[in-house]
């Protein structure tokens, strides 16, 4: 049986046929276990009642649906009202990922999809990592010793159209946020720069890759209405997923990507079919535009493009083009929060930037690991406090952390 008693089952019906109603929206029930929400010139909200969840979908024509979440019964009740967020993505576990792809992109950077468990409590965050086991030695062979870090890239949700991400603002702020996604792969963009990495081009479609994940703290999104993300080169890889779970809030998102010449821009294509030899090359108009597609598709505010050596966008660092930006007025400062992703250099400055203007801003700080959990302590930074100056543990305590926590050392 896949839906509630009867009984249960009207009482929940109601309780959402009330809460549409008080919101505007004409309600109908398409079946018994079925209601749907209907607003002219708005997405239509279609749900289906389950044993203890209920199915929300989004229409943008009468004749297609698209997945968007789940809604346990137990948040019904916070739906007039405010309550935690929904996901709490800290259940980390090993897990066997099946390889779905292991793509290069363009020299020394591929793109690596893996298949997640299909678990209806499974969560993740962006920001968070996985700790991977980079090769796969034949019979008699030696494994690596120690497993590699890769921050999230992109998460796909079965069945999901991101060009929905554009239209989140029509949806209850409430409704959204109580909303789980259950992600069906995991994608991360990784460059190729010692043992490990170069071992893992290697892996194949269809092997098996042991997982230890999702680690860390992710990106807290709070209640922001605005959010600046600045991402250098590899950087940008964690930023995308981000910009989606933004854009699900109806968060207005500006991007500020940065990279020492064209073709490192590549991070910034979200979509894993994004392949240099389907595509126009750096450097190209045609290049730039897909870029600014892929996140305008999603409603991104903004999207600016800058290199150092001026062969793509503005010349410069990203972070005195993101400085002129707040000086000229160009920007929000209300109701804003800075993300950021990149060489320590750059966060370190994009921190005292932010800093200057008061701004809140959350760094994801890259660091070499070795256990990868917070036993071993070879992955700490330098923090201050109200008691003073302490060790925290990249892989445990963060990797995201509040840039005013950091001590930034040259």
């Amino acid at each position: 049986m896949d839906r509630p008693g009867e009984q249960q089952h009207d009482g929940y019906a109601r309780e959402l046929e009330d809460y549409g109603q008080a919101l505007g929206y004409r309600c109908r029930r398409t079946a018994p276990d079925a209601l749907r929400w209907e607003r002219p010139g708005a997405l239509t909200v279609a749900f289906t009642l389950r044993n203890s969840f209920i199915d929300v979908a989004l229409a943008a024509t009468p004749d297609t649906l698209t997945p968007w979440g789940r809604l346990p019964y137990d948040r019904l009740a916070h739906l007039t009202g405010s309550a935690p967020p929904a996901c709490d993505a800290r259940d980390t576990r090993c897990l066997p990922l099946t390889v779905l792809g292991n793509t290069m992109l363009c020299p020394g950077h591929y793109l690596l999809r893996l298949q997640l468990p299909p678990e209806p409590a499974f969560c993740l965050q962006p920001g968070q990592f996985f700790h991977l086991a980079c090769d796969q030695p034949p019979d008699g062979g030696v494994p690596l010793a120690l497993r590699r870090p890769f921050s999230i890239h992109n998460i796909t949700y079965t069945g999901f159209d991101r060009a929905l991400l554009a239209r989140a603002g029509e949806l209850p702020a409430a409704l959204r946020d109580q909303l789980d996604r259950q992600p069906a792969e995991v994608t991360f963009l990784y460059k190729v720069v010692g043992r490990g990495t170069n071992l893992l081009t290697q892996v194949r479609t269809g092997q098996t890759v042991d997982a230890i994940g999702p680690c860390g703290n992710g990106f807290a999104v709070g209640t922001e209405r605005h959010a600046l993300l600045v991402a250098g080169g590899i950087g940008a890889a964690p930023l995308v997923a981000l910009a989606e779970l933004l854009r699900s809030r109806n968060v207005a998102v500006h991007l500020y990507l940065g990279a020492l010449k064209s073709e490192f821009l590549v991070p910034a294509l979200c979509r894993p079919d994004h392949t240099l030899t389907r595509h126009p090359v750096p450097g190209t108009p045609e290049f730039r535009r897909l870029i600014t597609e892929e996140f305008a598709e999603i409603g991104a505010a903004a999207v600016h493009i800058c290199t150092d050596d001026g062969s793509e966008g503005e010349k410069g660092f990203v972070t005195e083009v993101l400085a002129r930006h707040l000086t000229e007025g160009r920007l929000p400062t209300d109701d804003v929060c800075v993300y950021a992703c990149g060489p320590h250099g750059m966060l370190r400055a994009t921190a005292q930037l932010v800093g200057r203007h008061a701004l809140d801003c959350r760094v994801l700080l890259e660091e070499r690991m070795a256990c990868g959990i917070g036993a071993c302590y070879a992955c700490t930074c330098t923090t201050v406090g109200a008691a003073g100056t302490e060790k925290k543990r990249v892989c445990k305590d963060g990797p995201v952390f509040d840039a005013k926590e950091i001590v930034w050392e040259r």
